[in-house]
């Protein structure tokens, strides 16, 4: 008995030279892949923005007019006052900071971990100006 078999030639994918990616195509995975490299910098680098005292104050001012909250600043960061206990909001710091002048222009030293700007709910705050270790004022109002 003899075995009948088919021979199958198997197509092999052959490319010429006129074969290929075409410019096209070559641009939309570049513009992909640097869509997602983009993407992902941004996602993993994100620069700290880092705003000027001022700017901060005026910030929590408006902050504690909306919300009724009261906000301090120490030398650690800011922290919302509560009554159980203050939770931190922003990390800031403010190492080189000397002396503060109150409202009532009385000046004061600043020990370590001591409250030296308070803001309350009725666009009040504590001080007036902050003096910095270099002599650099800062006024605060």
């Amino acid at each position: 008995m003899v075995l009948l078999g088919v021979r199958v030639k198997t197509k092999i994918s052959q490319t010429f030279l006129n074969k290929g990616f075409t410019l096209l195509e070559l641009l939309i995975v570049i513009s992909i892949i640097s869509l997602s490299a983009g993407t992902f910098y941004l996602l993993f680098q994100t620069p700290q923005y880092v705003l000027p005292i001022q700017n901060k104050v005026q910030l929590y001012r408006d902050l504690s007019i909306y919300t009724g909250n009261s906000y301090y600043f120490n030398e650690k960061g800011i922290y919302l006052r509560k009554k159980d206990n203050d939770t931190l909001i922003d990390d800031h710091n403010l190492k080189n900071l000397d002396y503060i002048v109150l409202q009532n222009d009385e000046i004061l030293k600043l020990d370590s971990d001591s409250k030296f700007i308070i803001i309350s709910p009725s666009y009040e705050i504590s001080t007036k100006e902050i003096i910095l270790q270099n002599g650099t004022k800062i006024n605060i109002e």
